[in-house]
C-alpha cells in the first residue's frame, strides 16, 4: 500500500467469501492497518451471513468503490434491487465508482472463488451476455428509479 501511494494509486480490498475480510469487522482491521480503500460488495456480505445494516454502518464511510451485485440470504445471486443486499438504497450516493458484478449465470471460475456451488434463481442466464445485459439494465434502471440520469460522457449524475 505505501509504495502504491508513493506513485498516486490508492489499493482498495473488497470483502469476499472465504477470505480474511469477509466480514467487516475484518474489513475494518484490515482498512486501519494498511490505509487501503474499501470496494464495498453487499451481496458478498449477504451471502456470508453479514448483517447488511451492520456492514453498511462500518464500512460505507470508506468506501467510494461498490460492486453492484445483489443476493438473497437462501443464496441466490439476483439482479441488482431483487435481493436483501439494499442495492437500491446503495445507489443514491453521488461520486462513486460502480462495478457491475452480476453473476447471473453459471462460469467455470464461480465454485473457485467462492467453494460452492451458484444457487440457481429464476433468475439465471444461459449466456454470459445475457445475464450481462440483465445485470447492467437493473443498475440503470435503479439510477433513474433514484433520479440519476446518463450524461453525454456516459456518468450517471443526479437529474438537476
Amino acid at each position: 500500500v505505501a509504495c502504491a501511494a508513493k506513485v498516486g494509486i490508492r489499493l482498495y480490498h473488497e470483502n469476499e467469501l472465504g477470505i480474511y475480510g469477509e466480514n467487516a469487522v475484518k474489513c475494518l482491521e484490515l482498512i486501519s492497518e494498511t490505509d487501503c480503500g474499501c470496494v464495498y460488495d453487499p451481496a458478498n456480505f449477504v451471502l456470508a451471513g453479514q448483517e447488511i445494516g451492520d456492514a453498511e454502518k462500518a464500512l460505507l464511510p470508506y468506501s467510494d468503490f461498490f460492486h453492484v451485485k445483489d443476493a438473497r440470504r437462501t443464496g441466490e445471486i439476483v439482479p441488482a434491487g431483487c435481493g436483501d443486499a439494499r442495492i437500491r438504497e446503495l445507489l443514491t450516493r453521488e461520486d462513486v465508482l460502480l462495478t457491475v458484478e452480476p453473476h447471473l449465470a453459471e462460469f467455470g471460475g464461480y465454485a473457485g472463488l467462492t467453494e460452492r456451488d451458484m444457487v440457481r434463481s429464476e433468475f439465471c442466464y444461459d449466456s454470459p451476455r445475457a445475464a450481462f445485459d440483465a445485470g447492467v439494465s437493473a443498475v440503470k434502471r435503479i439510477l433513474a428509479e433514484n433520479g440519476f440520469e446518463r450524461k453525454d460522457n456516459g456518468e450517471w449524475r443526479r437529474a438537476r
